[in-house]
């Protein structure tokens, strides 16, 4: 046998008998976790690296909480996993006020969106302490954006020149809103949910922005992926999984997460073609 007689022993002796049972009934299966497995440690490298690169601070908190792996797929079609933000609001529990601005998106596979929240979308965007309601988590998306406090104040201006209008235009279509009392907070509902703007955060990050450098973090979890694939190869779970007949290790791998569809994961090409891929 030469060297191979090293990795598996094809002799059936009771010293042996791991061995034929994974050629006989094991292979397909660890194969299978195989595929899966290594697809999963090229992602799982990948979030590693931007958690180690993403900056800390406030600044990308929201965009370092919210990057997930997830599977894309579901069943024999599964096994590619992607690195992403998942489209789920959270619960707000504080909002830098003067650095926010907000914008609801109606949902658009309701077959009537309701007419108060379509007039949130088309004459945003808003700030907490201008937006006339918090729209109902069936009826919107509500992205909160951070910006500077100049940008969140020239929205804030645009919006106290329209007051009147859009009470008019709410009024029309039954939503009556009380006008704001001095000293007000603002509409944010606090348990309400919103999705933080990652995307614009990934991007200023990535490309700079607002007199902010550019330090390219995804480009380089790209290359470190890359080059990192190489070395998948020699990794505990890959060896044992195809050559450790006495090990179960395969069955413990991938890790369960969260999955997707590939029509969500359609959605991140846009941001890939950004980063050149």
């Amino acid at each position: 046998m030469g060297k191979y007689d090293r990795i598996i022993d094809i002799q059936k002796t009771p010293k042996s008998r791991n061995n034929w049972r994974l050629a006989e009934k094991e292979l397909s299966e660890r194969f299978n976790s195989l595929r899966r497995t290594i697809s999963y440690l090229s992602a799982k490298s990948a979030y590693d690296k931007l958690m180690s690169d993403i900056p800390g601070g406030s600044d990308y908190k929201d965009l370092k909480k919210s990057l997930k792996i997830s599977e894309i797929g579901v069943g024999d079609d599964g096994g590619a996993y992607s690195v992403h933000v998942p489209e789920k609001g959270r619960r707000i529990r504080k909002i830098d006020v003067p650095r926010t601005v907000i914008y609801v998106r109606a949902k658009k596979r309701l077959a009537r969106p309701d007419p108060g929240v379509q007039i949130l979308e088309d004459k945003g965007p808003w700030t907490a302490d201008t937006i006339p309601f918090w729209p109902n988590k069936k009826e919107a998306t509500v992205v909160q954006r951070k910006v500077t406090k100049k940008e969140a104040d020239k929205v804030a201006k645009a919006q106290e020149s329209k007051v009147s209008e859009v009470r008019a235009a709410l009024a029309e279509v039954g939503r009556r809103i009380k006008p704001k009392k001095p000293g007000d907070p603002g509409q944010v509902k606090r348990g309400g949910k919103a999705i933080p703007d990652v995307a614009m955060q990934a991007l200023e990050l990535e490309f700079g922005g607002e007199g902010k450098r550019s330090k390219p973090v995804f480009r380089r979890m790209i290359a470190a992926s890359t080059k990192g694939v190489k070395k998948l190869g020699s990794h505990k779970v890959v060896l044992q999984s195809v050559s450790d007949p006495n090990s179960r290790i395969y069955k413990q791998f991938p890790p369960k997460v969260s999955k997707i569809g590939t029509s969500v994961a359609g959605k991140f090409k846009g941001f890939q073609k950004r980063l050149g891929r």
